[in-house]
């Protein structure tokens, strides 16, 4: 019987533990497809006709 309690308990302690390292990472802020174009052409790293020619193709 207490072993079923304990293996229960670790059940458990793994479950949220697990849980919340996976939220860490995608619970925050997400930067969409357009959001890294829009910022590498500022940068300067695409040309003006690169930045148009791939939101074209990101907005379908």
């Amino acid at each position: 019987m207490m072993f079923i309690f304990v293996i229960v308990i670790g059940l458990i302690i793994y479950f949220i533990i697990t849980n919340t390292k996976s939220n860490r990472y995608t619970g925050g802020f997400s930067e969409t497809s357009l959001d890294i174009v829009k910022e590498r052409f500022a940068k300067g790293e695409i040309t003006e006709k690169e930045f148009e020619k791939m939101k074209k193709a990101l907005k379908g």
